[in-house]
């Protein structure tokens, strides 16, 4: 008897969840940077610091609805449903970034390094 043919490709589902949590963390820097740009705004009686405090609160709402739907997208796509992700990987230019979406959710991550594309603070 032969052994069953492996389906290729990224589950929709694990795709769909790497998504959400990548967009909560970017949500997590955007509220910290929110919180600074608000606080600015209080000092100051520049309208266009209350216009720009008021444009990140958006894309915080943004990132937090696009987060969510992703989140509901991973529990309802058929485990069935699998998508090569070869070519759009390819345009990824950081590493770790890319490792997260194309490998399987319990790979460990890699190191960031200079010619990852990467940029990280000490």
């Amino acid at each position: 008897m032969d052994a069953p043919a492996q389906i290729e490709g990224t589950p929709l589902s694990d795709l769909f969840w790497t998504a959400s949590v990548e967009l909560g963390e970017v949500r997590q820097v955007v509220e910290r940077l929110e919180a600074l740009v608000s606080a600015s705004a209080l000092r100051s009686e520049d309208p266009g610091l209350i216009e720009q405090a008021q444009e990140t609160d958006a894309v915080l709402q943004r990132l937090r609805g696009l987060g969510d739907f992703f989140l509901v997208l991973a529990h309802t796509a058929p485990p069935e449903m699998r998508l090569r992700l070869d070519e759009a990987l390819d345009r990824m230019t950081l590493h770790a970034l890319r490792a997260r979406l194309g490998g399987p959710l319990d790979a460990p991550l890699p190191d960031s390094d200079a010619q990852s594309g990467d940029f990280e603070l000490l």
